[in-house]
């Protein structure tokens, strides 16, 4: 029978291996095979995952040499991965098939399938991890399907009824690569020193080397690279130092991150193609010259927080014809020198610092004023409650004035550390009709909605025990106490000391979990009252002489034994009788 079905299998393989010429197609829908990617954007160092799917009911094959072909130059496998899809159909496949799968050459994987019946596949068919090397040449990266003729199965029939697609895939140039770093003096974070590259034009320099965060950018790092047309600054900048973008004049639209607090001197000197700078709340300082001969800005807005802005940090800025500008912000000499002679100051009332500036500088600018929102109290912040996303807290604000304001109409609000526990840094700026802002702080925590547990010390019966509690939201681990669980008494008593006429006795029960003594009990003196009727005489004497003969008696119970066991001897006898007529006659009193 074996034999039978692999003749078989060889036969139907040899007529039925589907061949093709695969080519990228856009429209995967009209395909038989097709690739999609994870992203159509990847970065020199990332991961990208290709995967090999069929978008309708595929039952044409009864054996299948397909290849995907990557450029090895480019692109490492990490690992493929056969898919539902292709698991089903092998699963339904009961006449017996041949399998294989290799990625040992670089350059293609190739799988082969042959099969006595015909296969049905549907949904994905693989999925392949590729890593972009990290100096790949960044452009376009193709993927291509391929049918190959039968080298395995011997000579086929082709089925020109087959079409397949690939994908392509835009390959970025990581940064990284261009650029040296060197630690800060706190060693805590790195610095950008230079960039290597003259010829890409798209710079993204990342949040993170070598696990620590980019925190600043050196004197002259990116002087005069006028190729870069687009630069994406990290989120973990802090500062942007002397001359570092000076004369980068193809960079058109600048947004500098929140958590950047100073720019210093001819930082984007003479970057006369930019048209607009988004600066953030927080900044505290701009340089001298820092935006010196930048002739085609049109307008910017400084936020509250600037307390500083150098000399000649705008002059020659010569289309620059709006400013809004805090009351909080020194002006340096000249900062707006050779601006448009339409230019206008956005500010509040009462700006005594830009009085002064306009005064000395001589000029005759427009002043348009907005509200105050500073004038007023910001109410606390209540604790926030972890997401492990960012947080973003609702703010109230009351102002002098009585006037209500409202979010995203008339003040924004800028988070910091908003991502994980603990305190977060707030700014509320003013915005359209308003200007000025607060500065505040506000906790994040977590109350562990969900968690998981697990014992970290068992529980005795006498000592307690500790679970490791583990948050499933934030993966904060902390313990708490198991009680004790208390002994587990036996149900018999054991006597460790009779009891007497003259002396209390002493019991205990044994602990079923961890056998020591438990439940540790006095026991009444006895009380020869054998008969119960409230007295002890003759009569309680003369039941405690026939038991100790053997006579019947109503000596049963183990109360009474104990109590007629004057002595606390274990035995009840003569002895005892005579003790309790010796009561009776208050020769002993008891």
């Amino acid at each position: 029978m074996k034999s039978t079905v692999k003749r078989l299998i060889s036969v139907i393989a040899s007529i039925a291996l589907i061949l093709g010429v695969i080519g990228i197609s856009g429209y995967a829908s009209n395909s038989d095979i097709a690739v999609s990617l994870s992203s159509t954007t990847c970065v020199q160092g990332d991961e990208i995952t290709a995967k090999i799917y069929f978008p309708k009911l595929f039952n044409l094959a009864a054996s299948l040499d397909m290849s995907l072909i990557y450029d090895s130059q480019k692109l490492e496998v990490v690992k493929v991965t056969q898919g539902k899809g292709l698991r089903k159909a092998r699963d339904k496949q009961t006449n017996g098939e041949v399998f294989s799968e290799s990625h040992n050459v670089a350059g293609s994987i190739n799988w082969c399938i042959a099969g006595a019946n015909n296969y049905e596949f549907t949904d994905d068919f693989a999925e392949v991890v590729f890593r972009v090397k990290t100096l790949a040449e960044h452009g376009d990266c193709s993927l291509k399907l391929r049918i190959n003729e039968a080298a395995n199965s011997g000579q086929v029939v082709i089925s020109d009824r087959i079409s397949v697609s690939g994908a392509t895939f835009d390959i970025l140039r990581n940064t990284v690569n261009d650029l040296t770093f060197k630690l800060n003096d706190a060693e805590n974070g790195y610095i950008i020193t230079d960039y290597l590259c003259m010829t890409y034009n798209t710079v993204v320099i990342p949040s993170e080397y070598k696990g620590l965060p980019v925190v600043g950018i050196d004197y002259a790092a990116f002087m005069n690279h006028s190729e870069i047309k687009s630069l994406t600054l990290p989120s973990s900048l802090e500062y942007i130092g002397k001359s570092s973008f000076c004369g980068c004049s193809g960079i058109e639209e600048l947004v500098i991150p929140l958590g950047v607090t100073e720019i210093d001197e001819s930082a984007f000197e003479r970057c006369d193609g930019l048209k607009k700078v988004t600066f953030p709340v927080g900044l505290q300082s701009i340089g001298m010259s820092a935006f010196k001969s930048c002739y085609r800005l049109l307008e910017i807005e400084l936020p509250f927080t600037l307390t500083k802005l150098g000399d000649i940090a705008f002059s020659d800025c010569s289309s620059l014809n709006r400013v809004k500008i805090s009351k909080n912000t020194s002006i340096g000499k000249k900062a707006f020198a050779s601006c448009d002679d339409k230019l206008a100051f956005v500010t509040v009332e009462n700006n005594v610092k830009l009085s002064d500036y306009i005064t000395d500088s001589g000029i005759n600018p427009e002043i348009k004023y907005v509200k105050d929102i500073s004038l007023g109290m910001l109410k606390d912040i209540e604790e926030q409650q972890y997401t492990g996303s960012a947080v973003i807290p609702t703010v109230e604000i009351d102002l002098e004035s009585g006037e209500k304001v409202d979010f995203e109409t008339d003040y924004n609000v800028f988070c910091l550390n908003n991502t994980g526990i603990g305190t977060a840094k707030v700014y509320i700026a003013g915005i359209n009709g308003y200007g000025e802002g607060y500065v505040a702080s506000f906790v994040i925590g977590c109350k562990h909605p969900e968690v998981s547990k697990s014992v970290f010390k068992a529980a005795t019966c006498t000592e307690k025990g500790k679970y490791i509690v583990t948050c499933e939201l934030c993966g904060e681990n902390f313990y708490e106490e198991i009680p004790a669980k208390g002994h587990s008494a036996s149900g018999n008593w054991i006597i460790d000391r009779r009891p007497t006429i003259t002396q209390e006795g002493l019991k205990h029960q044994i602990c079923r979990t961890c056998g020591i003594n438990t439940n540790i009990t006095l026991m009444p003196k006895a009380y020869p009252d054998i008969d119960s009727d409230g007295r002890i005489n003759s009569a309680d004497a003369l039941i405690v002489l026939q038991h100790s003969v053997g006579l019947a008696s109503s000596i049963k119970t183990e109360e009474k034994k104990i109590n007629a066991d004057t002595n606390g001897d274990g035995n009840i006898n003569s002895v005892d009788a005579l003790t309790i007529l010796k009561i009776a006659v208050d020769m002993i009193t008891i």
